[in-house]
């Protein structure tokens, strides 16, 4: 058994779940933050949270953006993975009007990551902080390979919002994110290492999701559109990385051996190159053909990618493994779609 305590940040999340349920299987001890007691009601019912009994406790934050939001959080934490951020949503652009872009990304994302490092300054017992970044930070999308350490640099926070697309504003949300933990780590004297995990656009069962709409909401929804006949009028970032891979390499990067303070990650399917949206489609048919005869898939091709490869080689060789390819995550989510939809 593992003496060490691990808090872990957005674990209501797509990511931050799966990341919560193999810490716990990886036998770590686990403090998980959440916002209500609703969202701690609901964690602790989920069949994957109920198999290890006095493993995980709860403590609610009700703010991350506040100044040592995280103090009592961290009480004899020995680690952190932070995952916390906003995402991109259908609530993100209210009434289809541009909302404040500080207000919904850059204020959680940058505020919540400092008010983490603060506390975890201020933690003596914490070794190592382990943040969600992503590939996005790391260029442009011109279909040229892209290295994990070459990363973008955000513009003013008054140009920032006056950013009209909502992915760009979250891309700049992370981007921002990214280069405050690095200046902090380097301008103040912390006893931890700083890792960051950048994942691709994460694909994969949601076993929080209730119905097909909270199965499609994030990042799944881009796959699921193109399993069910929705084409993206604009070019669709691929990048794809399956769930499981990205939530493993979080628990993996626990482990001081692997990699020192300051790695960064880069966690994408397919050698880093991710997969073209009509393969995904075509895979669906091969995989499928009852469901698609049926009608319950409808696979649809024609789709226009936005390249954006990375280089994965040094992450797969520091964590032991390599990333999973298209037919993973189409296997991942349309088992789980299919499961829901005869609900």
């Amino acid at each position: 058994m593992s003496p060490q305590l691990v808090l872990i940040t957005g674990a209501t999340g797509h990511i931050g779940f799966r990341v919560l349920v193999l810490a716990l299987k990886a036998g770590y001890q686990v403090r998980a933050s959440v916002r209500t007691e609703a969202q701690i009601k609901k964690l602790s019912n989920t069949a994957s949270v109920k198999k290890y009994p006095g493993k995980v406790d709860f403590v609610i934050v009700k703010d991350i953006t506040v100044p040592n939001a995280y103090r009592e959080a961290l009480e004899g934490v020995t680690d952190v993975i932070h995952v916390a951020s906003p995402i991109p949503s259908a609530e993100s652009v209210a009434n289809g009007e541009k909302p404040s872009w500080t207000k919904v990304f850059y204020d959680p994302a940058l505020k919540g990551t400092l008010s983490l490092l603060e506390s975890a300054k201020q933690t003596s017992s914490v070794r190592r902080v382990i943040i969600t970044s992503s590939v996005i930070v790391t260029g442009n999308g011109d279909g040229k390979l892209v290295d994990p350490y070459s990363v973008s640099e955000a513009p003013p926070l008054e140009a920032a919002e006056q950013i009209e697309d909502v992915f760009q504003a979250y891309a700049v949300s992370k981007i921002m994110s990214h280069q405050a933990a690095t200046d902090f780590v380097k301008q103040n004297k912390v006893s931890f290492d700083l890792v960051r995990v950048l994942p691709g656009y994460t694909q994969g069962e949601n076993e929080l999701a209730e119905n097909l709409k909270d199965l499609a909401a994030g990042s799944n929804g881009a796959l699921l559109a193109t399993l069910t006949g929705e084409l993206d009028p604009n070019k669709k970032l691929m990048g794809q990385v399956l769930l499981e891979d990205v939530a493993k390499a979080h628990v993996l990067a626990l482990d001081p051996k692997i990699e020192p303070h300051l790695t960064n990650f880069a966690i994408v399917g397919n050698n880093g190159a991710g997969i073209p949206w009509d393969e995904l489609a075509e895979t669906a048919e091969r995989l499928y053909p009852e469901q698609v005869k049926a009608g319950v898939l409808k696979p649809v091709k024609g789709q226009q990618d936005l390249s954006w490869p990375v280089d994965v080689s040094s992450s797969e060789k520091a964590l032991g493994f390599k990333f999973a390819g298209g037919e993973e995550m189409v296997k991942s989510l349309v088992g789980q779609y299919l499961a829901l939809a005869v609900r």
